[in-house]
């Protein structure tokens, strides 16, 4: 039947299996819901919202999510209040399935950081809700500090803010002189504790790339650079934004690499200096290619 309905309504193979399946689903498990769909007190894409958010369920769960759905179809309360709805009653209609998807949620927490090679970054994460509402608290306090401070920018912006503050390293009062400022102009008395020990600054390794036709240090701050972190690599930017996007990091001086030197060595451990040429000369793997050069040998 997929096949008949993907060439019908002109999509592929595995779209038309998810409709059969939602309408199948929704015919069988939702009766009432089907009707209400058969009456338009409800529109198709919002019956499989429902369909696919009780899709764990058994049947009488499903039927009992329902069941209680019945009366909201002609009340003319809005969807998305509806849908918020049943996402309770799909919890309580089968408690030990909720428990369950929680544990699972909680094993695939994750923080990833993606570069945008503008001196900005994106930042996705999954953490436990409760530490999330503490996240939520802690920016709103700090963007609320910085609005009584006199910043006039957006909310949206003085949270961002606020979570640079809160990411970047700090030494403690008695360290940086009693109400020591930030890079801002504002104290940070009040604003961070000074109880807790300075951390460890993390480690950056800076590349600038100098053509041996131009070494006038003069121009060096339009010259590009490369940056990697543990976090990754941060992009090219130009030398002259180092000292704001690498001020609170340890740089490690690594002596000038000439990329046109060629380096060999007959051990079978590489050694450092030869492999960050390596890197730093090839953006990508260059396996394929010895592999192609072998072959034509």
């Amino acid at each position: 039947m997929a096949l008949e309905v993907a060439a019908a309504l002109g999509v592929s193979e595995p779209v038309a299996w998810r409709l059969v399946h939602d309408a199948a689903s929704l015919r069988s498990r939702h009766p009432v819901m089907w009707q209400a769909v058969q009456d338009l007190h409800l529109e198709v894409w919002q019956a499989r919202r429902i369909v696919s958010a009780c899709r764990e369920l058994g049947l009488d769960g499903a039927l009992e999510v329902d069941r209680k759905l019945s009366h909201h179809w002609d009340s003319g309360v809005g969807f998305s209040r509806i849908e918020k709805k049943a996402r309770g009653y799909i919890v309580t209609a089968d408690k030990a399935l909720a428990l369950k998807k929680a544990r699972e949620a909680r094993a695939e927490k994750y923080v990833r950081i993606r570069h945008n090679g503008d001196s900005t970054s994106m930042v996705f994460a999954r953490i436990g809700t409760k530490s999330a509402l503490h996240l939520e608290d802690s920016l709103g306090r700090l963007a609320d500090h910085l609005i009584a401070e006199g910043a006039q920018d957006s909310l949206p912006f003085l949270r961002a803010v606020a979570m640079e503050m809160m990411a970047t390293p700090y030494l403690p009062e008695g360290d940086g002189g009693e109400g020591s400022d930030d890079s801002r102009g504002g104290s940070r008395t009040g604003v961070f504790s000074s109880a807790s020990p300075a951390p460890v600054l993390p480690l950056a390794d800076v590349v600038v790339h100098i053509s041996a036709e131009d070494l006038d240090p003069t121009t060096w701050a339009g010259r590009l650079a490369e940056v990697t972190t543990r976090g990754g690599d941060v992009g090219p930017v130009l030398v002259s934004q180092l000292a704001d996007l690498l001020g609170h990091f340890r740089i490690r001086a690594i002596p000038v690499i000439d990329l046109n030197q060629d380096l060999s060595f007959d051990g079978y451990r590489i050694p450092t200096r030869m492999r960050m040429q390596m890197q730093i000369r090839e953006d990508t793997s260059v396996f394929p290619q010895l592999e192609s050069q072998i072959v034509d040998l």
